[in-house]
């Protein structure tokens, strides 16, 4: 009995990921456009998404917002952002992280904070 009990706790510690590892990207949306705008955060090494569960950050104003995402370091993660109603007019990877994209992913490591990123209307 002790031995399963020790190779559960032992396979449960080798799989978990070590707190070491985790750290927290900070990323920097500004939006201009006059529509409310959602925004969603994609992993390119694992299936995990921010803010995850299907939901989505809404941004209604036209301030610099702060998306703290806590990640592993040498995860690459890219934005997605949308107007809202509307996936056609998108930022970075768009809805669903689906589109293609330049200087919209940064690599998690260091307590990253990444540039602002101008959502100007298109």
């Amino acid at each position: 009995m002790l031995r399963k009990y020790l190779a559960a706790v032992l396979a449960v510690a080798v799989l978990a990921p070590s707190a070491a590892s985790a750290d927290v990207m900070t990323w920097k949306l500004r939006s201009f456009s006059k529509n409310a705008i959602e925004v969603a955060f994609y992993s390119q090494n694992r299936r995990t998404e921010w803010p995850g569960g299907g939901k989505v950050y809404v941004n209604r104003t036209y301030d610099t917002v702060s998306y703290p995402l806590t990640c592993i370091k040498g995860e690459k993660i890219c934005y997605g952002a949308w107007l809202k109603g509307n996936s056609s007019r998108y930022w970075g990877m768009g809805q669903g992280g689906k589109q293609k994209c330049t200087n919209c992913c940064y690599t998690c490591g260091g307590n990253t904070s990444t540039q602002i990123h101008n959502l100007n209307e298109h």
